[in-house]
């Protein structure tokens, strides 16, 4: 086959049109463009943690906050159930109730407890 010499023309043209990169000033722009998207990069990706991070905080507040609340709804309602159970005393004093809280349900009042 022979040789095209309208197709190396423009081979020959194309590479001629190519940007000498071999200058200073094209090899600092350059490096100063991509300078800075990277700091942009970087940037973004730390804001992006710092979120992350506040939104994992908030999270954990609310839970606490529901936990907390789940408690004391608990509580309440096991306080009334703990009284009316007690075994020997009715739950009619308040030693009674501060026990109620340290030891399992069966051992409703100290009395009960020092029984066993």
């Amino acid at each position: 086959m022979p040789v095209n010499h309208e197709i190396t023309f423009l081979m020959q043209e194309v590479f001629n049109l190519l940007p000498n990169l071999n200058v200073e000033e094209l090899v600092r722009a350059f490096s100063v463009k991509t300078n800075d998207m990277m700091l942009v990069i970087y940037i973004s990706s730390l804001v992006r943690s710092v979120v992350a991070l506040h939104n994992l905080i908030n999270n954990k507040l609310t839970l606490k906050e529901a936990e907390l609340e789940s408690d004391k709804d608990k509580v309440t309602a096991s306080e009334d159930w703990n009284h009316a159970s007690c075994l020997c005393c009715s739950a009619t004093n308040y030693r009674c109730r501060l026990f109620v809280r340290l030891v399992p349900r069966p051992l409703a009042c100290a009395k009960w407890a020092l029984a066993l």
